[in-house]
């Protein structure tokens, strides 16, 4: 009869450990400490020029673009539907904080907000009529948002009302990232980089060496962010702004967008279908787009997917395997 008992016990420790260690439901494992990565073209099901998104969670992502056009998926990336924006200007940026809160910025100040995940969205009132690049929230609160005209502009109600840090007519701003609600950087025309640690009351410009314009910025860590620019201009803070460091980017095309998954692991994307990688924290970027494509907008990355968007409606889809 022990001999039976322990023959049980044994042979229930294996299923549980087996149900424990696997996602029955055939997909990605439970726990996974090493992915592989590879980039697949996907249908947006629109030909619009896409030009951001963003993701909350491990599964959702909204990306716009054009004529007020706003996509969303459900599965990380690999099929997409499309939401009404009830707005006709093209919108450049997106930011959401959950499955449900999001928002979106576009030409002539436009700013929609939406609170049930994209089915609906309310315009918001902007006390600025130059266009929109770019915007995050880090919470429900807390966000930013910058463009044309030297434009930045910072909300503490969730964007009911905005507040304008600076706004002029001869310089342009590109795209802004946050690690928190006090430190963040904002990129632009004339190699323009600026990093605030008062949540934007004041913006601090340092020298970057260069006269291009740069066109994206990711937040790596406190210390650490990532700008891209013209002509292949890439360039890495580890002081929290406050000195830049050129990186071979080995591309002369704009890198329009940054992500990186963890320090080491990052992609870059840009005109002319550029999509390269680093797995030494920015050392050395190889080509990994699948095939020849049009030009490229905007990257939202996790360590376990993502997408990337572009022209004509162009989305790519970052599938992660478990290496194990």
């Amino acid at each position: 009869m022990r001999i039976i008992y322990t023959r049980i016990f044994l042979l229930f420790t294996l299923m549980t450990a087996f149900t424990w260690g696997c996602d029955c439901s055939g997909t990605t494992p439970v726990e996974c400490d090493t992915y592989t990565y590879t980039w697949k073209v996907v249908s947006s099901g629109v030909q619009t020029d896409l030009h951001a998104v963003s993701r909350a969670g491990d599964k959702y992502m909204w990306a716009v673009g054009a004529g007020g056009v706003v996509l969303h998926t459900k599965d990380n990336g690999k099929t997409w539907a499309t939401q009404t924006s009830g707005v006709q200007d093209d919108l450049f940026g997106v930011t959401f904080i959950s499955e449900k809160k999001g928002w979106a910025v576009g030409a002539k100040g436009t700013i929609i907000r939406t609170e049930d995940g994209g089915a609906s969205w309310t315009k918001l009132t902007a006390p600025v009529t130059s266009t929109l690049r770019s915007v995050q929230f880090l919470n429900d609160q807390d966000g930013y948002t910058t463009g044309d005209e030297y434009t930045f502009l910072r909300t503490k109600n969730a964007g009911q009302i905005w507040s304008s840090t600076v706004h002029r007519s001869d310089l342009e701003f590109s795209a802004l990232a946050f690690y928190d609600t006090l430190i963040g950087y904002v990129v632009g025309t004339s190699g323009i980089i600026f990093f605030t640690i008062d949540g934007g009351v004041t913006l601090t410009s340092v020298p970057t060496g260069t006269a291009k314009r740069f066109l994206s910025v990711h937040v790596v860590d406190q210390s650490e962010a990532w700008c891209g620019g013209e002509d292949g201009n890439l360039k890495v803070t580890y002081d929290s702004g406050n000195s830049w460091e050129s990186r071979s980017s080995t591309v002369r095309a704009d890198i329009n967008g940054i992500g990186f998954i963890d320090l080491n692991r990052g992609w870059f994307v840009g005109s002319a279908g550029v999509i390269y990688g680093t797995k030494d924290r920015g050392n050395v970027w190889s080509n990994e787009a699948p095939s020849t494509l049009p030009d490229l907008s905007a990257i939202a990355v996790s360590k376990t997917g993502g997408a990337v968007v572009g022209k004509g409606g162009t989305i790519l889809h970052l599938d992660a395997q478990c290496a194990k």
